[in-house]
């Protein structure tokens, strides 16, 4: 899940997550439009949600991330 393109409703998205200062994990979203790459654009416009969570590994803060990505991207809520 972790930087892979996943592709939903007209946009293209990755999560990641970090490890923050007290051992917890914070989930990342980061989302562009599919047709700015189909239309071979030179610059490229995204946006990047950090989600207010903290979690006890990185994979629920993925699990995470990729929910809020999926759910936002379907319903054309992503800030582009």
């Amino acid at each position: 899940m972790n930087n892979t393109k996943h592709e939903v409703n007209g946009y293209l998205f990755t999560v990641s997550a970090k490890q923050i200062e007290n051992e917890k994990w914070r989930p990342f979203a980061f989302f562009e439009l599919k047709a700015d790459f189909d239309n071979q654009k030179e610059l490229i416009h995204g946006v990047q949600h950090s989600i207010a969570a903290q979690f006890d590994n990185e994979t629920e803060a993925l699990r995470a991330a990729y929910e809020f990505a999926l759910a936002h991207a379907n319903s054309g809520i992503t800030g582009l």
